[in-house]
Parts: structure tokens; C-alpha cells; sequence
């Protein structure tokens, strides 16, 4: 009898004893989730913080880049401009520059109302001239020349008609006053009367 009891405890023992080791491995159980719980969390904490550092260098890239761009494009638009005055082609009139302007270029400003100058005598403007265009003969026009009532920044265009050289006197004579777009006619009264452009005098046929 007394046997069979010491049996009995030992089995409860037992019993016990597998529930304790049961439940101390759900207990170690349970924080090894709660660490890889923990880890998990900060592993995506990290991926996050890259991804944004991520984002952000790209956006500063683009930025970047579209600055230089901008910066490219007016550096062509300058670029694009001084080409054109490079490329116009000048007269000299002791140490003076002029410029010249192309008879298409010409009629265009002309039909914009720019200021067109004979810069002959008056027998030759009476004759034949452009019209529209005011006597201001070379190289200091005359007394009360109309150039005078003009701004110093308008556009005037000189012409003669040998082809250039009593022209370009009477524009560097106005760039030396200070007058600051004077360009010579290139190709002269000549040219612009074979292309068939506005005249007038007293040989110009009604």
C-alpha cells in the first residue's frame, strides 16, 4: 500500500515537472518572437530610412540636372545672339565701326517704320530716294536735321548710292553722337531699287 502512494507521488511529480518545462519553453519561446519581432522592426525601420536617403539624392539629382539645363539653354540663347552680331558684317570710317544690314533685313525693318537717312547731297535725294527716307547728307548732316528729334536708341539706316562710302561717313559720324543702331544699307539705293522696293523723287515714274 505504502508502495503503490510513493508510485503515485512520483508520477505527479513527474507530470508536474514536464508541465513546468513545458511552460519555461513557451515562456523562452515567446521572447525569442518578441526579439525577432523587435529585429524585424528595425531591419525595416533601417530599409525605410535608406529608401528615403534614396528618394531624396535622386530628387537632388534631378533638380541639379534640370538647373544645369536651364543654364544650358540660356548659355545657347546668348551664345545664339552673339553669333548674329559676330556674324553681321562691318565698315570702318577712321576707327569708327558700322555695321551693315542685308537688303532683305532692310525692307523688313522699313516696312516696321525704322528710320531711313540719304545721306547725298539734295540734288541726288530730290531725284530719286526712298521713300519715306529724310536728307541727312554725310558726314554731319545738315542744320536742323530731322535726325536730331529721334531718341538715341532707335534703329536708322544710312544709304547712299556709291554703293557705301558717303553712307557710312554720315553713320559714324550719328554713332559718335551717340546714337546706338545705325547700320549702312548694304547693296545701297541701287539694290534696293532693282528689288523693286518703295521710292520716290522727281525721276520716279507715278
Amino acid at each position: 500500500m505504502e508502495r503503490t502512494k510513493t508510485q503515485t507521488r512520483r508520477r505527479l511529480l513527474t507530470v508536474a515537472g514536464g508541465s513546468v518545462v513545458a511552460l519555461a519553453g513557451c515562456l523562452s519561446s515567446g521572447d525569442d518572437d518578441e526579439e525577432a519581432t523587435t529585429e524585424n522592426e528595425t531591419e525595416n525601420e533601417n530599409e525605410t530610412d535608406e529608401t528615403d536617403e534614396t528618394d531624396e539624392t535622386e530628387s537632388e539629382s534631378e533638380s541639379e540636372s534640370a538647373d544645369g539645363n536651364d543654364e544650358n539653354a540660356d548659355g545657347e540663347s546668348d551664345s545664339a545672339e552673339n553669333d548674329t552680331d559676330q556674324d553681321r558684317s562691318t565698315l570702318e570710317h577712321e576707327g569708327t565701326e558700322v555695321p551693315l544690314v542685308s537688303l532683305d533685313e532692310a525692307y523688313e525693318w522699313y516696312e516696321d517704320d525704322t528710320h531711313f537717312v540719304d545721306a547725298r547731297g539734295r540734288p541726288s535725294y530730290e531725284e530719286k530716294r526712298i521713300d519715306g527716307a529724310v536728307l541727312s547728307p554725310a558726314p554731319d548732316g545738315m542744320a536742323s536735321d530731322p535726325v536730331g528729334d529721334w531718341d538715341h536708341d532707335e534703329t536708322i539706316v544710312t544709304y547712299c548710292a556709291c554703293p557705301h562710302s558717303i553712307a557710312v561717313r554720315r553713320s559714324a559720324s550719328l554713332i559718335e553722337d551717340g546714337y546706338e543702331n545705325v547700320f549702312v544699307l548694304e547693296g545701297g539705293l541701287d539694290a534696293w531699287v532693282e528689288e523693286g522696293h518703295p521710292v520716290d523723287g522727281e525721276a520716279v515714274d507715278d
